[in-house]
């Protein structure tokens, strides 16, 4: 795997499957492996694949009693919050993520269920501040969803891989990708436009470079790739 990751944090979203879900059985099998946190309801699904978390953390409102008992006899440390609170379970594991270990974060079940849990747990990252953001790596069961840092940063993956870009800040200066099929030089991209969507790699690794702005990735990848 070409990524190390210092801890693992799964949401309520879609259950990972395809490429999220071997993504997360391997981490699940590293010695030592990545802390693993779940956010309430991401319990229940690591209960399915078989791997137990370090620490469940939330409101308890999306995991069953059943399956909140199971783990806590198991020994799972529990961070309880109350269901009246200013912040999302999901913020508050990734928070934590962070306070625990410095290192880069996995996250898995960020996709699916409700939109805007969907949009609040992809920008849940800028709260901790652009480099700390980019400490994040976002896996569906097809995707692969980062920040990418200014300056230089090399894209591994195969040919034929699609690969999209989307400002996050107004505008992104000076982007410059090379290894793809459709390269730019000293473009600046506008939030919203779809100019880097789509693209695919052509040889690797791939190259991506801009100056200012927050830009997000989105890499598909298959179960294979890990």
């Amino acid at each position: 795997m070409p990524f190390h990751f210092s801890s693992v944090v799964v949401l309520n979203g879609t259950p990972p499957r395809g490429y999220a879900a071997a993504v997360l059985w391997s981490l699940s099998q590293q010695k030592p492996r990545p802390q693993i946190i779940a956010a309430d309801g991401g319990g229940g699904a690591l209960l399915a694949q078989n791997i137990w978390p370090d620490i469940l953390i939330g409101d308890g409102d999306s995991l069953d009693e059943d399956k909140k008992q199971l783990l806590l006899e198991k020994g799972v440390q529990r961070i309880d919050f109350p269901r009246a609170k200013n912040f999302g379970d999901g913020e508050a594991a990734m928070r934590l993520a962070l306070e625990n270990h410095p290192g880069p974060v996995a996250v898995f079940g960020a996709f699916g269920g409700r939109l805007d849990f969907t949009i609040l747990n992809l920008t849940a990252p800028l709260l901790f501040g652009p480099e700390q953001a980019r400490k994040f790596y976002f896996f569906g069961h097809d995707s692969l969803v980062r920040y990418i840092q200014p300056g230089e940063d090399l894209i591994q993956g195969r040919a034929g891989d699609h690969i999209s870009l989307i400002a996050m800040t107004p505008q992104v200066t000076e982007l410059t990708i090379n290894g793809f099929v459709y390269p730019l030089t000293g473009y600046t991209l506008e939030a919203g436009s779809s100019r880097a969507v789509s693209n695919i790699i052509a040889e690797t690794p791939a190259r991506i470079s801009y100056k200012d702005g927050q830009l997000l990735m989105v890499h598909y990848r298959k179960e294979d790739d890990v």
